[in-house]
């Protein structure tokens, strides 16, 4: 038994797992949470990515 290297990160793996019947497969019910949780996890990156590189921040307008 293998997984896919995705680790769940992306939302059209996600949606292409609802049509697996393996242990790696999403029930469809699941989906719609999974997709959220994609979501706010992006939304977070870039937040700390936004604060981490903004250069307004130092002073170096």
């Amino acid at each position: 038994m293998f997984t896919s290297s995705t680790s769940f990160a992306n939302p059209a793996i996600t949606i292409g797992r609802i049509f697996t019947n393996s242990v790696v497969g999403i029930a469809p019910e699941s989906v719609i949470a999974f997709i959220l949780a994609q979501l706010i996890g992006a939304g977070l990156g870039f937040l700390a990515a936004k604060n981490i590189t903004n250069a307004s921040k130092e002073g170096n307008e």
